[in-house]
């Protein structure tokens, strides 16, 4: 393997601005902190605090529309009389 080709890892002190976790990374960015919004302790969907669908697609369409009716309207007989 060739020798000094892989970038330098350096650590990464990132502080989240929602909750003010701090958590250490490595990274080849030449920072050494940031500041993030949202993290992995108070995004919503890590911490279970939204919940996503459970039913499923199908079931959400086919409730939505449960009031509706999908039937075609036939043709009348006075429309085949006209093209004959």
């Amino acid at each position: 393997m060739a020798r000094e080709i892989h970038p330098n890892l350096s650590a990464l002190s990132i502080k989240c601005s929602g909750c003010s976790n701090t958590f250490q990374l490595f990274t080849t960015m030449k920072q050494e902190s940031m500041d993030v919004e949202v993290c992995y302790n108070c995004h919503p969907a890590y911490t279970g605090k939204r919940r996503a669908s459970t039913t499923g697609r199908v079931e959400a369409f086919n409730n939505k529309y449960a009031g509706f009716s999908f039937t075609r309207k036939k043709p009348s007989d006075s429309a085949d009389a006209k093209n004959s």
